[in-house]
């Protein structure tokens, strides 16, 4: 018998409903029996138990959400093998890419990835065999709809090549950390936009930083640059279409942080120039909060004043229930307010006059939202909700992400709290497909609850 446990690497708690195969062979022939495959799950505490026989044995762990761990084959000379230190599995995470030419799917060609660099296979014990990480497919080709999904990705850095015929090779390195992948949600494989231009106070003296472009249809930067001490930035490779240009987070010398914004309409094998301008501080507002939770341990305000030139986005300070920020325009003006509570995106509702010296009182509002899933409970197996903030007629930066807390409850109901009033996107994801939008809802006025039925997609 072959026992052993598996835990999740770095952390060490059990791995319970693992996938356990076991090919055995004979010794003297060198090769692997292929129809002489037995398969275990793990128990709750990670344990599994194994037939094993003298001979070549060779083990494969599978798990949902983890990546796949092969040992290769190992020579048993005793039925009796129990592992010294537990099975280590490794969290692993889905990326996927858009890739578009003239605001077109790219749909004919196929796209390699390639590990930049990895950690050596561990050795579990003098009688197990030595471990790797298995690989995900390093050949995919592109989808219908234009898009490249890389599954099963471990933590560290990859290189990824787009080959389409008759556009140039395009290749991108991104990295893999906290669960989370750096690549970028849309990708042009043509020519592509170009955007440069000047960053300037209203001195007309150049501002360094980073300036990046968000485009496309996910949230996101999808390009970046480093602005020179001059001023000057340039980005090349955009995809055309309409797009935002974003300078900052910066915090100039009197201590304020802002960021600057303006829209730019991007077309494919053109120069367009830029100028951003950065703000100069005009005086500063304070206030009280009105809303706060006891619990509450940090509450971040922002404040966004919109101008048909630019959008500039200014970071107050908060201490306690009162807030203190500097004001870039002289004169009472309209400002839209995010606040983020304790790492949680709230958006106030309506607008706020704002204007140096002057005080203000802002109320922060929340509701809850309950979405109802239709469809019988095994429907809704592997199912997760998100929400998403919305920016015009697409879908911006994930207001709730899916976890383990937005699986629908037997009645098939899934229950979102601590949210601002306002409009939503509900978009419902599958381990194994691609999320997609369920619908829009409108979220009303402090403690309410909206309710609203979906059809479950179906799983294939």
């Amino acid at each position: 018998m072959l026992r052993g446990w598996v835990v999740e690497r770095g952390i060490g708690s059990p791995v319970a409903g693992c996938r356990i195969w076991i090919a055995q062979g004979c010794a003297g022939c060198g090769a692997l029996e292929q129809d002489s495959v037995t398969t275990a799950s793990t128990d709750e505490r990670g344990r599994f138990t194994l037939p094993l026989r003298r001979g070549l044995v060779s083990l494969r762990v599978e798990r949902s959400g983890f990546a796949t761990t092969v040992y290769e084959p190992v020579d048993v000379s005793t039925p009796e093998v129990t592992l010294a230190v537990p099975i280590e599995l490794e969290r692993s995470v889905d990326a996927s890419v858009l890739l578009r030419h003239k605001s077109r799917p790219v749909v004919a060609g196929f796209a390699m990835l390639l590990p930049v660099a990895s950690d050596a296979p561990p050795v579990l014990d003098p009688r197990a065999p030595r471990s790797h990480t298995q690989m995900p497919g390093c050949s995919e080709r592109f989808a219908s709809d234009g898009s490249v999904r890389f599954r099963n990705l471990t933590e560290g850095r990859y290189l990824a090549s787009f080959m389409a015929e008759g556009l140039p090779l395009c290749r991108v390195e991104f990295t893999v950390a906290n669960a989370r992948s750096t690549l970028p949600t849309l990708l042009n494989l043509g020519a592509g936009a170009c955007v440069r231009g000047w960053v300037r106070d209203p001195r007309g003296v150049g501002v360094p930083g980073t300036i990046t472009v968000s485009e496309g249809r996910g949230p996101g930067a999808d390009a970046s640059a480093q602005v020179a001490r001059d001023g000057w930035f340039e980005l090349t490779g955009l995809c055309e279409g309409p797009a935002t240009l974003h300078f900052g987070p910066r915090q100039d010398p009197s201590g304020t942080t802002f960021r600057v914004s303006r829209t730019v309409d991007l077309r494919d094998a053109h120069v367009q120039e830029i100028d951003v301008q950065v703000p100069a501080r005009m005086g500063t507002t304070r206030g009280t909060i009105r809303g706060l939770r006891a619990q509450t341990r940090s509450l971040a305000l922002t404040l966004i004043r919109k101008t048909p030139e630019r959008t500039v986005e200014i970071a107050a300070q908060v201490r306690g229930d009162s807030f203190f920020a500097p004001l870039t325009e002289a004169g009472e003006h309209e400002y839209l307010l995010t606040a983020e509570e304790d790492g949680r995106l709230l958006r106030q509702s309506g607008k706020v006059l704002l204007a140096p010296g002057a005080e203000a009182r802002i109320a922060l509002a929340r509701a809850s939202l309950a979405v109802r899933v239709s469809g019988s409970p095994a429907q809704h197996a592997g199912l997760f909700l998100a929400l998403a903030a919305t920016e015009g007629d697409r879908v911006g930066a994930l207001v709730r992400h899916p976890t383990d807390s937005t699986v629908p409850d037997a009645q098939g109901v899934v229950c979102f709290e601590e949210l601002a009033p306002g409009e939503y996107c509900v978009l419902a994801a599958h381990e194994a497909r691609e999320a997609t939008l369920l619908g829009r809802v409108n979220v009303s006025a402090t403690d309410t609850r909206v309710s609203l039925t979906v059809a479950a997609p179906q799983v294939q």
